[in-house]
């Protein structure tokens, strides 16, 4: 959509990339400090633990049957404030730098159901030291009751259920299952029974996620096809050209394996068509896995579809979607041979059941109405009518598509970078000024900077923006838009009156949102090009910026490609005279410059320049003495000596000159040269100031 200046990014080919990540200096916290919040920590946690061992006399646990965390925990208000303290206690021993100082930072609040996420890590701990016979008890039931409900909740029946760390690692226990399921003599005779194997995944999708499962399970990296996007699309799926490449490789005698679709897993949150995608890999016995945001949408959904006529398996990121803090990524797949779902595991009792207690406790404490209504919550604060899980917008006052084009072709105009950096103070002022609204800076591969927002990505103590902030949100977008057509203006403006100034000189910023740089430059000082005048230039620059900025913060210093320091203007609204805005500048400079030494450095050179020629005069007059001899000199000797030995004849001009504007003195220098090169002379430069 594009509105009030705001063109809303399409679906880009985003390739991802492994992102450096800088590591902050961290102050050494004093050895007392340490001792005394691990003891305090040490001493709340076992009164926690001490509160969970109620589970022994519980009738609940006598009997095998897993009991809500809630239930040992005590009253509660006495859980909440056990559990404050303890909070308190960890926010003390990881939040303070140094002894006596305020915490730099704060813990994110928890609220009851987060509070009940956390007590449920601690209660898998405890549960793992059950006898094997009891604890099979308890993680079957909690394995059996989160199965069933996610089944439900996101509509694929018949389905199995496994929880992982993160999305990478369902594609690896997804790619395994599709193993199994293609090839039944992988788990006798391993990677042999599996004769060059094919996966197939678009350029913008989760290419670094295959590549670590393939290399996990000892496959080459040749077996993974990038499949382009959809011509238009700017990210969907080709099924066509999905369909040929499966075709050439069951050609080549290869084995089509496994494909991965895009349900809003993208930086723009575009989805795949789904169901031609699906009739492609029934087709050819291909393993069809489903990730992204827009899956959420299933927990809202109306009607008796189900997700396993579509797809074999599905990823669902809980955590992010609910803001709950550590919940295991869970894969919800069609069920295959009992031994294949228990082969890559451990432990399976441990590793993929007792791991779902945390989903379990939360289920328990949302139910699906609450669920589906936070889920709900967040498609709406998308303002759209359909399921779409993230927005991508810019500010763009030009046609997007004749960027995509320049784009398209590895160019970057000087515009683009422009743009680029006016996209990004937009979303720094808007990040400060709505907070509530969890905006993201990003740099998409066709359009450059852009900003993201997804309500499924949301932190511990994060909510859904509501409608009555959405509003307050829409009209500080609107006023900063306004400052950006009003500075894109008004910067033509600007430039063609810098360019007519007699002592301002137009400084190229492209990596400057506002207005643009200029420099003063007093007349005739900026073709000094000594040391010492690019020191005076540049004091004179950083005086200037310092009496700007005394009447208005849109001054800053900054610095030109040369090196030299340049005044910065920023951003201005529409009833900004640029005009009289400059003459403030050269009013400004030349009241700096009358108190500056300036005149001084300029009489300075001067002086030395004098000083110089004299010197210099006096040592060619005493070499020149003796290159002639002394006789020459002499009374009546001497004009005896040159009437018998004339001297050679002098042409050209003789003495010495100073440029000032450059600051080299120059000697008019006398050379006996062949008669044929008589009349010429030559300038040599003797020093530079």
């Amino acid at each position: 959509m594009t509105e009030q200046g705001v063109t809303s990014v399409p679906n880009p080919p985003v390739t991802e990339k492994d992102e450096s990540q800088q590591t902050e200096h961290v102050a050494e916290i004093p050895a007392s400090t340490v001792r005394s919040g691990l003891v305090e920590l040490e001493n709340r946690a076992s009164q926690l633990i001490q509160s969970m061992e109620n589970l022994k006399t519980s009738p609940d646990a006598t009997a095998g049957t897993p009991t809500a965390p809630q239930t040992p925990i005590g009253v509660p208000h006495q859980r909440g404030e056990m559990l404050q303290r303890l909070s308190l206690g960890l926010e003390t021993l990881i939040c303070t730098t140094e002894s006596g100082v305020e915490p730099e930072y704060s813990l994110p609040p928890l609220n009851e159901v987060s509070q009940l996420a956390l007590i449920s890590h601690s209660f898998v701990a405890y549960l793992s030291h059950l006898r094997r016979s009891q604890l099979v008890k308890v993680t079957t039931k909690i394995a059996s009751d989160t199965n069933r409900w996610l089944s439900h909740i996101f509509r694929f029946s018949d389905s199995s259920t496994s929880y992982h760390n993160d999305s990478t690692e369902c594609v690896l226990r997804a790619l395994r299952l599709a193993i199994v399921s293609k090839c039944p003599g992988y788990l006798e005779a391993g990677i042999q029974a599996l004769a060059n194997p094919c996966m197939y995944v678009t350029e913008n999708s989760a290419l670094l996620a295959l590549q670590y499962a393939a290399r996990q399970l000892g496959l080459p990296s040749d077996c993974i096809r990038v499949v382009p996007s959809s011509p238009g699309s700017m990210g969907t799926m080709d099924v066509a050209t999905l369909q040929r490449l499966i075709a050439a490789d069951v050609a080549n005698k290869r084995v089509p394996l496994f494909v991965i679709a895009n349900v809003g897993a993208s930086v723009c949150g575009f989805v795949d068509n789904i169901p031609q995608l699906y009739e492609v890999c029934r087709a050819g016995n291909v393993w069809l896995h489903c990730r992204g945001h827009s899956l959420a949408a299933l927990a809202t959904a109306q009607g008796n579809g189900d997700v396993r006529e579509l797809c074999d398996s599905i990823s669902l990121s809980l955590g992010s979607w609910l803001a709950v803090p550590s919940l295991p990524v869970v894969l919800l797949h069609r069920q295959i041979q009992n031994v294949a779902l228990s082969v890559f595991e451990s432990d399976p009792i441990v590793s993929r059941r007792l791991n779902s207690l945390t989903l379990w406790t939360t289920l328990q404490a949302l139910g699906r109405d609450l669920i589906s209504e936070r889920i709900l919550m967040a498609f709406e604060s998308m303002l759209f009518e359909i399921a779409v899980s993230v927005v991508v917008f810019q500010f763009h006052q030009k046609s997007p598509e004749t960027e995509a084009e320049a784009a398209a072709q590895g160019e970057r105009t000087e515009r683009s970078r422009y743009l680029d950096r006016m996209n990004e103070w937009l979303g720094e002022i808007i990040q400060r000024d709505c907070p509530g609204v969890d905006l993201e800076i990003i740099d998409h591969a066709v359009y450059g900077t852009a900003i993201r927002f997804c309500p499924f990505e949301m932190a511990l103590g994060e909510s859904v923006p509501t409608i009555e902030y959405l509003e307050h949100f829409a009209a500080c977008l609107d006023l900063q838009v306004g400052i950006l057509k009003a500075t894109e203006r008004h910067k033509v403006t600007f430039q063609e009156i810098v360019k007519r100034s007699e002592v301002l000189r137009l400084i190229p910023l492209p990596d400057w949102a506002g207005l643009g740089g200029v420099r003063f430059v007093p007349d005739g000082w900026e073709t000094l090009l000594t040391d010492q005048a690019k020191t005076e230039l540049n004091k004179l620059n950083t005086d200037l910026v310092e009496a700007l900025r005394s009447t208005d913060s849109a001054f800053t210093l900054g610095e030109g490609g040369d090196g030299l320091i340049c005044v910065k203007l920023g951003m201005v609204t529409e009833e900004t005279d640029v005009e009289e805005l400059l003459d403030v500048v050269i009013s400004v400079g030349k009241s700096v410059q009358e108190n500056s030494r300036v005149l001084d450095s300029m009489s300075e050179i001067v002086k030395k320049g004098i000083e110089t020629v004299t010197a210099d005069l006096q040592r060619e007059s005493d070499e020149k003495l003796w290159q002639d001899g002394i006789l020459r000199h002499v009374p009546i000797v001497g004009s005896v000596f040159n009437w018998w030995s004339p001297p050679p004849k002098e042409t050209g001009i003789k003495g010495r000159s100073l440029n000032l504007t450059q600051g080299v003195i120059y000697r008019h220098g006398v050379r006996t040269l062949p008669s044929k090169h008589a009349g010429r002379h030559t300038l040599h430069p003797l020093s530079k100031l």
